[in-house]
């Protein structure tokens, strides 16, 4: 998942932003949430660029600050990877649960910011999620080098970027081996046949004839099928996991959804987000546009 988070404070921009002196984008309820009230307000909707298209938008306040705050904007990135999923299990203010209802996450930063989370920007295309390495430092230097009026920008954060092929290779590989992911033997051997071409664990077009086929049978030890890729000491929910491996073996598995695991988000987050989302009361209730939109 990559993600940006710019800080801004502004409050002008906010409401630019995110129109929430629109009534019409406030949330009034969401399905699954069994509270009677809420502490701070919230928004959604979609608002129209300068060239006619539209991005979808979430917006929570502050739950207890001033209203002039700090601005943080996060974004996931590119297709497969939604803002909401980052909404629904980083930082925003609820969580889904394994009955699809929703609880507050006591780890929202909209504790001490107001968190606006915007869609995939319109022209990424399909240049994957983590390609917000490369157009994120570019929108960052853009509000330095020509900054906006009313914008303060005060920094800003990537997680899990593509910046460098043969950097992030080469990052990759360490990674593996001091996680326990990748055994000395194997390391060794990349480092004596690969040199510093190791990048090219994800880069098979650059990789040296000596050093072959050596990173992938490496990286192929850890089983990462079964590992949480976000989380790699956490739990892993393996549903689709051993399906996928039964049938590749041409046999069957099944394994119940458990409720119980180690945290607030669990393992299977992505799955829930997904199937709350998609319920027609849910993007009713969000004001998520109609295909076609």
């Amino acid at each position: 998942m990559t993600l940006l988070f710019l800080i801004f404070t502004s409050f002008a921009v906010l409401v630019l932003l995110t129109s929430a002196r629109n009534e019409d984008a406030i949330v009034t309820r969401l399905p699954g949430l069994n509270l009677p009230a809420l502490s701070f307000k919230h928004f959604s909707g979609h608002f129209e660029l300068l060239s006619s298209e539209k991005i979808f938008y979430r917006y929570a306040k502050i739950q207890h600050e001033p209203a002039d705050a700090p601005i943080v904007l996060w974004l996931n990135s590119g297709p497969g990877c939604s803002s909401l999923g980052g909404f629904f299990t980083d930082n925003g203010p609820f969580v889904v649960q394994c009955d699809l209802s929703i609880q507050l996450n006591r780890y929202a930063w909209n504790r001490k910011v107001n968190m606006l989370c915007l869609e995939a920007l319109a022209g990424v295309g399909f240049s994957g999620e983590s390609y917000a390495g490369m157009y994120i430092p570019y929108l960052v230097d853009l509000l330095v080098e020509q900054p906006l009026q009313g914008v303060n920008l005060k920094g800003f954060a990537i997680g899990n970027p593509f910046t460098d092929n043969l950097i992030d290779g080469n990052a990759y590989v360490g990674y593996y081996y001091s996680h326990a992911l990748m055994s000395l033997e194997a390391y060794e051997k990349i480092k004596v046949h690969c040199g510093e071409s190791i990048g090219c664990l994800y880069d098979g077009l650059t990789c040296p004839i000596k050093c072959g086929e050596l990173p992938q049978r490496a990286q192929a030890e850890d089983d990462e099928e079964a590992l949480n890729p976000y989380f790699i000491c956490g739990d892993k929910f393996l549903l689709d996991y051993t399906q996928a491996r039964a049938l590749r073996k041409q046999t069957t598995s099944v394994m119940q959804m458990s409720s119980t695991h180690r945290g607030d988000i669990g393992p299977s987050a992505d799955s829930l987000n997904r199937a709350y989302l998609n319920q027609p009361e849910v993007k009713e209730a969000i004001h998520a546009p109609r295909l076609g939109v």
